[in-house]
């Protein structure tokens, strides 16, 4: 179901980049405010165009596309729900190196970013808390590359979804992440993907589902990742 407009004006004053403007500027930002669902996987915005929206994530994820030198692609790990993205286009004239795709029976809301880029200019603290979403997610990354270099591949599996917890979620929680989307992530083939996910349904962290993970407790998956 899309959200009412007092809904959508509701998250733009809990969000920490839009929650210090005035009112009257939230409701008229709610009003541009585009909802969308994608029952297939949908490709928003291809590698070198510059965006024209900025995103958020109500349900579903969305996959930052890449390409190794060979050509077979390659993720990041997902945007997920409670997320928004990209900034790039609603603070600078140029376009994103790679491609974004949004999950199958994924719901998204958007806003223009010249809209967002002028309500910037006359709050700029809109700048400063979008960049400490960029930094955390950024942050989230670095540690997710370093678990991939350190820790064995079933202690990186329970790291990366951990991590992927939106904002706030609660346990339990399920994950809409395939064989094929975790594979990209730099785990092989989706047969040594189901192999790890066997280990640690075993270990009881977590239950194997069609195209789903679902997690007991995120606490257990962080403990178990980061001992010895």
């Amino acid at each position: 179901m899309p959200l009412s407009k007092d809904q959508v004006v509701d998250l733009l004053k809990t969000s920490p980049v839009f929650g210090g403007i005035p009112d009257d500027e939230i409701v008229r930002l709610a009003t541009l405010a585009r909802q969308d669902y994608f029952p297939d996987r949908t490709l928003l915005i291809p590698a070198d165009t510059q965006p024209d929206q900025v995103w958020y994530v109500l349900e579903g994820n969305v996959q930052t596309g890449i390409f190794s030198q060979s050509g077979k692609p390659a993720s990041l790990p997902p945007i997920a729900s409670g997320e928004w993205m990209p900034w790039m286009g609603c603070f600078l004239d140029t376009p994103v190196s790679h491609e974004y795709w949004c999950d199958a029976q994924s719901r998204l809301l958007s806003l223009p970013t010249k809209t967002v880029r002028m309500l910037a200019q006359r709050h700029p603290q809109i700048y400063l808390e979008a960049l400490k979403t960029v930094g955390g997610r950024l942050n989230r990354m670095m540690s997710w590359y370093l678990a991939s270099r350190l820790l064995v591949p079933e202690k990186q599996l329970a790291y990366l979804l951990a991590g992927l917890y939106p904002a706030g979620q609660m346990d339990p929680i399920t994950l809409t992440l395939s064989l094929e989307q975790i594979a990209a992530m730099g785990f092989g083939t989706r047969q040594r993907v189901a192999r790890i996910l066997a280990r640690l349904e075993k270990r009881g962290l977590l239950k194997r589902g069609f195209k789903s993970v679902s997690i007991f407790s995120r606490r257990d998956l962080v403990r178990f990742s980061t001992l010895a």
